[in-house]
């Protein structure tokens, strides 16, 4: 049986999250969110998701260290993340990237990100 992966993307502000958070619920399918991740990051609590095992695993494979944040606002810290050279680091959003693939792989999976379609192998747009 083949195990369900399905990306939603949207312009800011369309419902993208919002879609993705009830449809993962109703469908009782993991989320990832590549934004989430970022705000993770940035607030300290990346270790308190489901996937952060694996993306330590990723990160350490490439040699990065995923540097220590305690912001109290998700999005400032985010955008606070973005500016750190970690937050622009190629081999930082190579890693986001293999770990969408690898929870691609897996399936059972809903992703709500912007480019989240490209890191999915064998995608099929609808």
């Amino acid at each position: 049986m083949k195990k369900a992966v399905i990306a939603i993307s949207g312009h800011p502000g369309a419902g993208s999250t919002t879609a993705s958070k009830i449809l993962a619920g109703e469908l009782k399918l993991d989320l990832f969110s590549p934004g989430r991740l970022f705000k993770d990051i940035a607030s300290g609590k990346l270790m308190e998701q489901n996937y952060s095992k694996l993306f330590a695993e990723i990160c350490t494979k490439k040699g990065i260290s995923i540097p220590q944040f305690k912001s109290e606002s998700d999005s400032k810290g985010a955008i606070n993340l973005w500016n750190t050279s970690f937050g622009k680091s190629k081999d930082f959003h190579e890693a986001i990237d293999e770990l969408q693939s690898s929870l691609s792989e897996k399936g059972n999976i809903i992703f709500d990100g912007k480019l989240s379609l490209h890191m999915i192998k064998n995608a099929q747009p609808k």
